[in-house]
């Protein structure tokens, strides 16, 4: 799980998100039964586009939904995400262990307020609109 913004080169984070996607169950979700025709999401982000990961996924034959390059603000859930960042970075207690930051964040995620997550939603017509103006380019979103 990403919790800072900090990348190390290319192919050593590419190595870490190809070894994270069994855990995912990529490969699974793609045959599961009641979701035929499913399609994978992700952002453009350094690691998900990696020749690793790109090479992994085909090679699984997940089908992954086209998305713009410099886009990662159509992504709902990264929004989400940015807010569940924000409050452990407020949080200045030292964390001892991971399983002691993995239920910080569990806590966060599980009270967000639902008119928060609500808002994002309802904001993504005007985000493609605001996209297709701006030729898949930088929004103010």
């Amino acid at each position: 799980m990403r919790v800072s913004k900090q990348w190390t080169d290319e192919g050593r984070t590419a190595r870490k998100s190809v070894s994270g996607l069994p855990k995912c169950d990529v490969s699974s979700r793609r045959q599961t039964p009641g979701l035929p025709g499913a399609v994978f999401q992700q952002d453009n982000a350094r690691p998900h586009v990696a020749k690793t990961v790109k090479s992994y996924l085909d090679s699984q034959q997940v089908q992954l939904l086209p998305w713009p390059a410099y886009s990662p603000d159509m992504s709902p859930i990264e929004h989400e995400w940015d807010i569940v960042g924000r409050r452990i970075a407020r949080d200045l207690r030292p964390v001892a262990s991971t399983d002691e930051l993995w239920l910080r964040i569990q806590t966060i995620w599980n009270t967000l307020p639902q008119t928060d997550i609500k808002n994002v939603f309802n904001s993504m017509p005007r985000r493609v609109a605001a996209l297709i103006a701006a030729r898949g380019g930088h929004t103010k979103y």
